[in-house]
């Protein structure tokens, strides 16, 4: 049979119409193409001839394999055509439509699905393809009988369907009847059907779609590229029932509500899938870690399924998001009560080590996934409330903490996920509860429970503890590595890219790679207004809380004297320049103290957290990063209870109740010891604090810079980013080879590093003799570095508390 599309045997059909109609002629490489006829009526005209083509089929049947190609073609071109049409001004139906529905085309093709057996499924392949064509029309057409009456048949006929070519055409037309469901709304009475004795046949389009959401064996067919593009069935299934749901809570239909979670199986699919996928998952698998990995990170790059999984939960999730209150309320109540009670806490207490560490990074996946307010609430509430075997889930994982495999480092990036979540219930487990009765404390000191820093004292402690060695090992790295080999009369020689900038007035629109490790107080600066933007953001956060935590619930009167505050950012130049002085010159001499034992008078969170700081020398840089990040996670919290024990200066805790200040001066006298003990120490942290900021700086913006122009940022020293956490920076670094002496060839390890100043024995401060011994390894000289940005970002967190009112705060102007 003729194909009506061949070029060469293409004719312009007659005028029936007794009008001119304007031809234009395309050339392409020459050669004559097809003549595109731009007045409507020649397009009346060609579906009139399609459709003789197809009726002569219809009426005789098929006779050979060839009819079903026919049929195929004429059905797409009518299709288009019709697509292709615009209605008349005056809103008639147009000319093509016109024909379509007069002629019953699709009811005639559907009957001829009926009888010709052999061929039923080429037909409906046929006719689904001629729907994803037609609906993608301006026009309304779902309204017309003719084409709404064989499409509801067919997709009765298709509902015990399990053949993958039929799914992958129907699930378009299914898609596309949604979005038009959802943009008009008063169609979906016609897919609705209240009275249907069947409920499953209630709304046949939702029904059809259920089995397709998880759908893993094929992409839809070639045919349907044009309308939904290369995606998935699962893809375009979903869509279309976020869709249909978002439409049944936008117009409040309870009959629909009803019936999806009464009469269909939608919501048990929903958790059962969310089950089904975890189950799957591995818990036992090689994963390549290196010094500074994180494990949640290697576990989601390794484990090739997990990504079913994520856009399971990303399904459930968005579902919560946009379904009617009775959906919502049906699935959060089965994820709980089936994936989260009977799937997720049995697999946080496994026996196996490996399975912990597996379970919990899928936990932190999981956490890190959440949006919906609903299903994070159940999610919390597990975590805060639950319990296996009467063991408090929560106090089962802050245990944790205290292994020395890699069980801890998922565990910390746990907990700092939880903390992250400005939660006051969470934040009420861990911390809060224990400090709200006061017995942190001594009892006369209750009442100064919640008082502000005004004079920055804390700070000022905190940058005393700085241990000299590290201050001589910055300054070493500056005058070396920033300023040059050779320095005459103040002119920078040597390095040959170091330009010095004022510092900028607002650090947050510059470009990281564009402010120079200058000196230490430009990095100070920094750290000061990325402590503010962060604690600006969580008072923000918890600005909904129920309670302010100002003070002990054991103080016998709420009256307290009212402190004077410093709202402005005006404030800062006076106390800048007093930590910066203390900072520099580190003149204060301290006395050393023993040992640090805790209670949990303040809680196992705090003091697990706490004996993991103090440890802090004898762990890998990962481990200590993670400590660090999250104690500075915590106080970033503007509640004065909070603030007044992790930053306080004017009270005295009880004996063995967990101190972050006991622990800090702990750990600068041990460093102080080993600067003591060891000859070039400050050379061996200059080049180790070289290797960090390098690799940081090339992990950060590696397209940025050049190699004759290496930078260094003072926001990307090790261990701090410039929204001052210990991010990608740090967290990615690779573990620097060592010399045959456990020195630290940062030159071999990143292109940043290799400058034409090397620092040198010479250049370091002359010391007495000391006692040779073992020296310390490559680790250890991480740790001791972070430990001293530890320090000064704790400094800017005080000082910046102090100055900043938890109720009334006044943001920075970032235009």
């Amino acid at each position: 049979m003729m194909n009506p599309f061949d070029e060469d045997d293409y004719m312009i059909p007659s005028n029936p119409f007794d009008v001119d109609i304007k031809v234009e002629g395309n050339r392409v490489n020459g050669m004559a193409t097809r003549p595109r006829v731009t007045q409507q009526f020649s397009t009346a005209e060609e579906i009139v001839s399609h459709w003789k083509k197809l009726d002569n089929i219809t009426s005789n049947g098929i006779t050979d394999p060839f009819d079903i190609v026919d049929i195929k073609n004429h059905l797409n071109a009518m299709g288009r055509l019709v697509a292709e049409e615009q209605p008349h001004s005056s809103g008639r139906t147009g000319d093509c439509l016109e024909f379509l529905l007069s002629e019953d085309v699709i009811e005639k093709v559907y009957a001829l699905s009926l009888r010709e057996r052999t061929y039923s499924k080429d037909l409906r392949l046929c006719i689904l393809n001629f729907f994803v064509e037609l609906l993608s029309s301006t026009q309304p057409l779902l309204i017309h009988q003719q084409l709404l009456r064989p499409l509801t048949k067919l997709l009765h006929v298709l509902e015990e369907n399990k053949d993958e070519e039929i799914t992958a055409a129907m699930i378009p037309v299914l898609h596309q009847i949604c979005v038009m469901i959802h943009d008009n709304p008063s169609l979906l009475d016609l897919f609705y059907m209240d009275g249907r004795k069947s409920s499953q046949s209630k709304c046949l389009v939702f029904v059809l779609l259920i089995a397709h959401i998880h759908e893993t064996s094929s992409n839809v067919s070639s045919d349907m590229s044009r309308t939904v593009g290369s995606r998935s069935i699962a893809s375009c299934s979903r869509e279309a029932v976020l869709s249909f749901l978002s439409l049944a809570k936008k117009t409040k239909h309870k009959g629909v509500a009803m019936f999806i979670t009464d009469d269909t199986s939608f919501c048990p699919v929903l958790a059962a899938s969310l089950s089904a996928m975890y189950s799957e998952l591995p818990t036992s698998q090689p994963l390549v870690f290196d010094e500074w990995s994180s494990v949640t990170t290697c576990v989601r790059h390794c484990v090739p399924n997990l990504t079913s999984f994520v856009h399971c939960l990303q399904f459930c999730n968005s579902v919560i998001q946009v379904s009617p209150y009775e959906v919502t309320e049906k699935v959060l109540t089965l994820i709980h009560d089936g994936f989260l009670q009977q799937v997720l806490v049995p697999a946080l207490f496994q026996k196996s080590e490996q399975a912990l560490v597996f379970s919990t990074a899928y936990l932190n996946i999981l956490l890190s996934t959440v949006t919906a307010p609903p299903l994070m609430r159940v999610l919390l509430q597990l975590l805060v409330t639950g319990s296996h075997d009467n063991e408090p889930l929560l106090d089962a994982l802050v245990g944790r903490v205290e292994c020395v495999s890699e069980l801890c480092s998922v565990s910390l990036e746990l907990l700092h996920i939880l903390v992250d979540l400005n939660c006051e219930d969470v934040m009420l487990e861990l911390v809060l509860k224990y400090l709200l009765h006061g017995g942190h404390v001594k009892l006369s000191h209750v009442k100064l429970v919640g008082l502000t820093d005004v004079y920055g004292q804390f700070s000022a402690k905190v940058i005393d503890l700085r241990p000299k060695v590290c201050v001589a090992a910055e300054n070493l790295y500056i005058e070396r590595v920033i300023y040059g080999a050779d320095s005459v009369d103040g002119n920078v020689v040597g390095s040959g890219w170091f330009k010095k900038k004022p510092f900028p007035s607002n650090p947050s629109n510059t470009n990281i790679v564009d402010i120079a490790y200058i000196s230490i107080e430009s990095s100070y600066y920094i750290q000061l207004y990325t402590a503010r933007k962060a604690i600006e953001e969580c008072a923000k956060a918890c600005k909904c809380w129920s309670s302010s935590y100002e003070h002990c619930t054991a103080s016998n009167s709420t009256a307290r004297e009212t402190v004077s505050t410093v709202n402005g950012y005006h404030g800062i130049q006076q106390h800048s320049e007093t930590i910066t002085n203390r900072l520099v010159s580190h003149k204060k001499k301290r006395h050393s103290t023993s040992g640090v034992y805790f209670n949990t008078k303040a809680g196992v969170f705090v003091k697990v957290l706490f004996e993991k700081l103090s440890r802090m020398l004898g762990q890998s840089p990962k481990v200590n990063l993670l400590v660090t990040k999250l104690i500075s996670r915590l106080c970033h919290y503007p509640h004065p209870l909070m603030r007044s024990y992790l930053l306080h200066h004017n009270i005295t805790l009880l004996p063995a109740v967990p101190d972050l200040s006991s622990v800090l001066t702990q750990l600068s006298d041990e460093i102080t010891d080993m600067g003591h003990r060891e000859e070039g120490l400050e050379l061996r942290l200059a080049r180790a604090r070289k290797t960090m900021i390098a690799r940081a700086d090339q992990d950060l913006c590696p397209a940025a810079r050049q190699p004759s122009e290496p930078h260094h940022s003072p926001a990307t020293t090790p261990g701090r980013t410039q929204n001052g956490g210990s991010e990608v920076s740090i967290t990615n670094l690779t573990k620097p080879s060592e010399d045959s002496n456990g020195t630290p060839e940062s030159a071999h390890h990143t292109n940043s590093s290799s400058t034409s100043t090397e620092l040198s024995p010479s250049s370091a401060s002359q010391h007495t003799p000391k006692q040779k011994q073992k020296k310390i390894g490559t680790s250890k000289l991480y740790s001791i570095i972070i430990f001293d940005e530890f320090l000064k970002e704790l400094a800017a967190i005080s000082q910046e508390q102090s100055i900043i009112s938890p109720i009334s705060y006044t943001p920075i102007d970032d235009t």
